[in-house]
């Protein structure tokens, strides 16, 4: 049994890696800003936990909170490309600040190892697919350089202390919780909800943009992994990606099939910083770490659905 700190563990990706960590009999405690108190997305293991209901940029809860713990998996971030264009300083303040200060804190009080959840963003825009961890990084957004910033600090203290830290970036991560209120191309509980309500979805660009469905539980499984991996990882980056791709028309086409209706596509204008296409090489993970897909696309969609059937 280890015990974990998981920084935004209430959260759509946070929340599963919670309940995972739970079930493995780890301790767990996780600190989230959520409104709620006691979070829906964590109601089925919230009396196994220890949940402290605080903002990571509160720093005297948080070094109450990392002492005594054995590794950290820090999630918690804004992690809308719209609002860090919309509002950079405040961006860099949640991303990097905070990140910053957890890194100190770990280093402090003798964390193992900091599990870091970074972001396909960092490549930017890239034709050579699928993206290897070795092509140059090229953020088109705030977001993207906070996580690039947050990545280099994550080596640096790597190697300047006595602390391990890897970066693992996620490709378009799907599932169950994910937050319908935050738009961005290959949003599939968005798409799902507009095609439910209106038997049609708003697409942001043309449709042809290309993305690396991931489903949520894929990505905890990566979170395990790289926890687990017994030699020092140093900073490395890994992808956490499928290897394949889909376009965001045939998302839609392949959602609406699922559901067993027909819908028509609305085309909105592309935001500033959203990349065109995407699509990861995860060799390096599947090598290293042991990673490997076990739900599919079709798959984790079902599983969406099935999950989408029960909310308001």
């Amino acid at each position: 049994m280890s015990k974990v700190l998981i920084t935004g563990g209430a959260g759509f990706i946070g929340s599963h890696l919670t309940e995972r960590l739970v079930k493995l009999g780890n301790e767990v405690t996780v600190i989230d800003r959520t409104p709620e108190k006691e979070p829906e997305n964590i109601k089925s293991v919230i009396k196994e936990i220890n949940f402290v209901h605080s903002d990571i940029l509160n720093f005297k809860t948080l070094e109450e909170t990392i002492k005594g713990k054995e590794y950290i998996f820090h999630l918690a971030a804004n992690s809308s490309v719209n609002k860090s264009l919309e509002k950079p300083s405040w961006s860099a303040e949640q991303n990097i600040l905070a990140t910053v200060k957890l890194l100190e804190l770990a280093v402090k009080y003798g964390v193992k190892k900091i599990i870091f959840s970074s972001s396909a963003a960092v490549y930017g825009d890239r034709k050579e697919l699928p993206i290897k961890e070795t092509a140059p990084l090229a953020p088109a957004s705030p977001y993207a350089l906070d996580k690039v910033t947050g990545e280099n600090y994550m080596k640096l203290f790597s190697r300047l202390h006595n602390i391990d830290t890897v970066s693992l970036r996620y490709f378009n991560v799907f599932g169950p919780r994910q937050n319908a209120d935050l738009p961005h191309p290959g949003g599939v509980t968005i798409v799902i909800n507009q095609i439910k309500n209106k038997g049609s979805s708003q697409l942001q660009g043309d449709g042809k943009q290309t993305r690396d469905m991931i489903y949520v539980d894929n990505v905890v499984n990566a979170n395990i992994l790289a926890m687990k991996k017994g030699s020092k990882l140093n900073g490395a980056a890994y992808n956490v990606s499928t290897g394949k791709s889909i376009s965001i028309c045939e998302l839609h086409d392949k959602i609406s099939k699922l559901m067993g209706v027909e819908s028509t596509r609305e085309y909105l204008p592309l935001p500033k910083g959203n990349i065109i296409h995407s699509q990861g090489d995860n060799s390096l993970a599947k090598s290293e770490l042991g990673f490997k897909i076990e739900v599919d696309l079709e798959e984790g969609l079902k599983g969406t659905l099935d999950w989408s059937k029960n909310q308001v």
